[in-house]
């Protein structure tokens, strides 16, 4: 009987939980560097802008786009004629991790977080 109560309980549960989003402003700094971005989750894909700060050109406008395979998103940055950087993170809430690769970053690890 217990297992059964707390079959139903889960079920319960998952059923009132909020479905995981990536929509939202994110923000998160590498080195000296803010990345600001704007993302809209659309049942899995991802698109959006950004910015990129205190680079060594200047600030840089960001045109994004990916997918949201809850915890994992996967995003390309691009910028005008430079290299894109990608962005592979795991989503907890408010709050994610990954690497970037890509116009300079070697796999670093950045965390950006949403209000």
């Amino acid at each position: 009987m217990a297992v059964l109560l707390a079959g139903l309980m889960s079920c319960s549960k998952s059923a009132t939980e909020p479905k995981p989003t990536v929509t939202g402003t994110w923000t998160g700094i590498r080195g000296s560097q803010l990345f600001t971005l704007s993302l809209v989750d659309n049942s899995g894909v991802v698109a959006g802008s950004g910015t990129l700060t205190n680079t060594p050109t200047g600030t840089r406008a960001l045109t994004i786009s990916g997918t949201f395979i809850a915890p994992t998103m996967t995003i390309t940055m691009s910028s005008g004629t430079l290299q894109p950087i990608s962005l592979v993170a795991t989503v907890t809430g408010k709050s994610m991790g990954g690497t970037l690769t890509g116009s300079g970053f070697t796999g670093e690890a950045i965390e950006l977080t949403r209000p």
